[in-house]
Parts: C-alpha cells; sequence; structure tokens
C-alpha cells in the first residue's frame, strides 16, 4: 500500500475496496437484491388445487408488506386483467410475477372478499 503523508486510510475490505469504492457498493446492492422471498421463489409451496392462497409477506422485500395471490386460476390474460381490478379496488400497485399475483401493503382482507363475490375459492394463508 502506498501511503501519502497527505492522506489516511479511512475503511478497507478484504477486496481492496475503500469508501466510497463504487463496485464493493454495486455488489451489496446486487446481493440485496438477489436475495428474494423464499415462498415467491417455490410459488408458495401450495398445492395446484383450484384455491386462491392470498398470503401477507415481508421477507426479502426491505421490510415492506406485500399481498402476494398464489394459484390464482386462467391463462396470463386472464391474471392480467385480475391484477388490474384489484389495483384499482385496492388503490395501489401491484406486479404480476410469473404465476403468480403481488399487491402492495396488507389488503388481504379486501382481496378475499372481493375473489369470493367473483366466485373463486380463496383462502387466507400465511401470516
Amino acid at each position: 500500500m502506498n501511503v501519502n503523508d497527505n492522506s489516511r486510510l479511512v475503511w478497507s475490505d478484504e477486496r481492496g475496496g475503500a469508501v466510497g469504492d463504487k463496485s464493493s457498493k454495486n455488489q451489496r446492492k446486487q446481493k440485496k437484491k438477489n436475495k428474494a422471498a423464499p415462498a415467491a421463489q417455490s410459488g408458495g409451496g401450495f398445492p395446484k388445487d383450484g384455491v386462491v392462497r392470498v398470503c401477507r409477506e415481508k421477507n426479502g422485500r426491505g421490510g415492506k408488506t406485500v399481498t402476494v395471490l398464489y394459484g390464482v386460476p386462467g391463462s396470463q390474460g386472464d391474471r392480467n386483467d385480475l391484477l388490474k381490478k384489484i389495483k384499482q379496488l385496492c388503490g395501489c400497485g401491484g406486479a404480476l410475477k410469473g404465476s403468480f399475483l403481488e399487491i402492495q401493503g396488507d389488503q388481504r382482507d379486501k382481496i378475499m372478499v372481493f375473489l369470493q363475490e367473483q366466485g373463486m375459492e380463496a383462502k387466507a394463508a400465511g401470516g
């Protein structure tokens, strides 16, 4: 290490990154991004029995609560239409991730009532 009289090392990691080093900062961000909810990765681990499971999740989401719907029947277009209706009902954002829907915030009670009105069998699952 080259030492100048006018500077001093404040912090260094074992890879040689120092304070303000963008490469180590990007690596930390990528690590945090790769941490996803275990239930979301495995599709919830619920049986495919035609019942929509409505879950509240916080894991791997930076402490934010998300309502996740697993086992939603129909095609991708049907799920998109359902997602749009639920987002309008709850007044919040959401996304279609593979075969399940994510709705921002704790909206489980509203969604359960809505799905039952639509003639779908829905169960509250998780915490």
